[in-house]
């Protein structure tokens, strides 16, 4: 089992339970979802910007998690564009 199928698992259980570990970032706010593949400072870094200017930082590979946060996003309502730098969220589809 992959270090990522393990992590799939525990997400639910940590979520739960709250506290420390666990960042909420609301659907409704994400404006852009992008990677940094340099290797900052332990390995790839996944960045989620958010509609009041705050970016979140996840030390993840975009490749692993863009197809997740795409489809969360779609089926919220929203537009998303694959771009080169990641994904843009364009808007809330029928608004």
């Amino acid at each position: 089992m992959t270090g990522n199928a393990i992590v799939r698992r525990q997400v639910p259980r940590k979520v739960a339970a709250g506290g420390q570990g666990v960042t909420v970032i609301s659907v409704r706010s994400i404006t852009r979802v992008s990677g940094d593949k340099t290797r900052w400072p332990r390995g790839p870094r996944l960045l989620i910007s958010t509609s009041s200017g705050t970016e979140y930082v996840f030390r993840a590979k975009f490749s692993q998690w863009s197809a997740d946060l795409a489809d969360a996003l779609a089926a919220n309502g929203y537009s998303v564009q694959a771009t080169q730098a990641g994904l843009s969220v364009l808007s809330q589809t029928g608004s």
